[in-house]
């Protein structure tokens, strides 16, 4: 059915979305934003990039590295 691989690959696929998606929020809301409980500032917006990007990077080094 589905193998690890492929969900690997789909949820990096996932994950960069998330990280264009915040790339992208500055040029469309200005920051700080409150969302609910949580404000996204300018710094918190920059961490959550380089997190996205850095588990990205691991779950496409971990679809490579497993078998077909």
């Amino acid at each position: 059915m589905f193998k690890l691989r492929d969900v690997c690959f789909f949820v990096a696929g996932a994950a960069f979305f998330h990280m264009v998606s915040h790339i992208l929020l500055p040029f469309y809301v200005n920051l700080p934003y409150e969302f609910g409980c949580i404000t996204i500032t300018s710094t918190f917006n920059n961490a959550i990039i380089v997190v996205s990007a850095i588990v990205t990077a691991a779950l496409l080094y971990a679809g490579v590295k497993l078998k077909r």
